[in-house]
Formats: C-alpha cells, sequence, structure tokens
C-alpha cells in the first residue's frame, strides 16, 4: 500500500552560500560537489535522474551507505546533495527548486489477511497518521 510521496529538496549546511539567496538556480550548483548514496538505493537512483537532467556534469566527492552519513557531510559543508525532507537536523538546509520534480513513494507492503501483532499495529497506524498530516500540510 503507498502511503506518500515525499518530494526532493536541494539539501545544504546552513553555512552554505547558497541559504543566503531568495532562489537559487539549477545553473548555480555546476560548480558544487555532491555527496550522494550509493549505488543500489532508492534514493540514489532518483539522483540519478535528476543529474541526467542537469546542464553539467555533477562533481561526486562522497558516495555514502545512509543518508545520515550524507546528512552529516553536509552539515559539515562537505557537499550538497537533493534528499527527500529529513526531520531533526538543524544544522541543515533544505531549498525548494521549482524545477525539481521528483518524489519518493514511501509504502508498506503486509498481508491483510493474516494477524498483525500489536507492535506492528502501531507502526503501520503510525505511518498512515504521519501521511496523513503531511497531507494537510
Amino acid at each position: 500500500m503507498i502511503y506518500g510521496k515525499k518530494n526532493f529538496f536541494l539539501t545544504v549546511s546552513n553555512h552554505h552560500k547558497l541559504t543566503s539567496s531568495p532562489e537559487v538556480s539549477i545553473e548555480e550548483l555546476a560548480n558544487e560537489e555532491f555527496v550522494i548514496l550509493k549505488q543500489g538505493y532508492g534514493i540514489r537512483s532518483i539522483t540519478d535522474k535528476i543529474f541526467e537532467e542537469l546542464p553539467f556534469k555533477p562533481k561526486i566527492s562522497f558516495e555514502g551507505e545512509e543518508i545520515d552519513t550524507i546528512a552529516g557531510l553536509i552539515s559539515s559543508n562537505l557537499g550538497i546533495s537533493f534528499l527527500p525532507k529529513l526531520e531533526g537536523n538543524k544544522y541543515i538546509k533544505q531549498i525548494d527548486l521549482p524545477s525539481l520534480h521528483y518524489k519518493r513513494v514511501v509504502g508498506v507492503i503486509y498481508n491483510q489477511t493474516d494477524l498483525v501483532s500489536p507492535i506492528s499495529q502501531k507502526f503501520l497506524n503510525e505511518i498512515i497518521r504521519t501521511f496523513r498530516s503531511e497531507e494537510q500540510l
């Protein structure tokens, strides 16, 4: 079952020069270094599609295995990335780019005919609640 779609944002350190710009154009990213997830991750496949549409060849300085690692590198101003909305990291800024139209689909697969444990049911209810509240924003 698909529960929602998450937009992608340009993700930069709070100390990055682009945080002071009222608008950021794709062309401004040409000389930036990107930190991204390794091949084989769903977010990486979306990142690759974004890169294919850029009017320049992006410079990739690091490929990691976890979003938290990428966010940490961005926080330290060691690169930028395109990522879905991240919560709880006060050291990064996510910038909405109108030309960036990619979304990450979030869903859960489970057998509706089998009994679901109480903890699994709480997890499913939390996912549903989270995405319903995001749709209302």
